[in-house]
């Protein structure tokens, strides 16, 4: 039986914890059915090969536990930690009432500082024993090229991870040559009448379009993929080239940013 660190709790008592599914949470978790999770597979298979009895894997970005569900799938009852740790209360209740049975499953909330205008570091939601321990993986899946303030987020992974610690990120967007100008055209067709089948997500889109112009204040902001590259490889990452999607999980993709927007309202 995998056991956490003495004084280290695996839900933290806080109150997105004692709240009720929120329905948004939920809807943003039905994309998981969509063939766009299927990028996920490589990812699931290279982590199955690497975690050992007894690691401690982080989930960064891990949402309501799209990735650690399949990922429990896969090693059956090896005894592994996995920690999600997300910016989203909303979505960590989703993964709670998902997951809240495997005592393996442990959940963090990366606040955001308002008056510093930045996002929580990992080491500062994780407690004095796990940092001392150091964790054996990390991993960051359809979710890094969401980060604006990149560098700073793999200082953060380091300082947590133990030496020959390893860190697996992927994503659908990070190589394409053709998504940065594209996904600026496709926001501005997002101006759509409130009684359009996009009107729902109008609020959302707004946050998005300025995220993009870099004057947003949501926490999540899109970080230019070719800068996101460089500073992948500055930390040492391996980037591999990524295959095409059909158009149906162009648009599940695109859904998905949606909604991320919108559990920032």
């Amino acid at each position: 039986m995998f056991s956490w660190p003495a004084g280290f709790p695996r839900v933290p008592e806080e109150d997105w914890a004692r709240q009720e599914v929120d329905p948004s949470g939920r809807q943003y978790d039905s994309v998981d059915n969509h063939g766009w999770y299927r990028n996920l597979d490589p990812t699931v298979e290279q982590l199955a090969g690497a975690l050992e009895e007894g690691d401690v894997l982080v989930d960064y970005s891990g949402g309501t536990g799209i990735l650690l569900d399949r990922l429990r799938l896969r090693i059956f009852d090896r005894q592994v930690g996995m920690i999600i740790v997300d910016s989203s209360p909303k979505f960590l209740r989703v993964a709670l009432d998902r997951l809240r049975d495997d005592p393996r499953v442990a959940y963090r909330w990366l606040r955001f500082l308002k008056e510093e205008g930045r996002l929580q570091a990992l080491d500062e939601v994780l407690d004095v024993p796990l940092r001392e321990r150091r964790v054996d993986a990390l991993v960051s899946t359809n979710a890094i090229h969401l980060y604006a303030d990149l560098a700073p987020t793999l200082r953060s992974w380091a300082r947590v991870l133990r030496p020959g610690g390893q860190v697996f990120t992927n994503s659908g967007n990070i190589r394409n040559p053709l998504l940065w100008p594209a996904f600026q055209r496709r926001v501005a067709r997002f101006r759509q009448p409130v009684d359009s089948p996009l009107g729902a997500f109008k609020p959302a889109i707004h946050i998005v379009k300025h995220d993009l112009a870099g004057i947003g204040t949501a926490p999540a902001q899109f970080a230019h993929p070719p800068r996101a590259c460089r500073e992948l490889r500055g930390a040492g990452q391996c980037l591999l080239p990524i295959g095409r999607h059909d158009r149906r999980a162009r648009a599940a993709a695109q859904r998905r940013i949606a909604l991320a927007a919108l559990m920032l309202c």
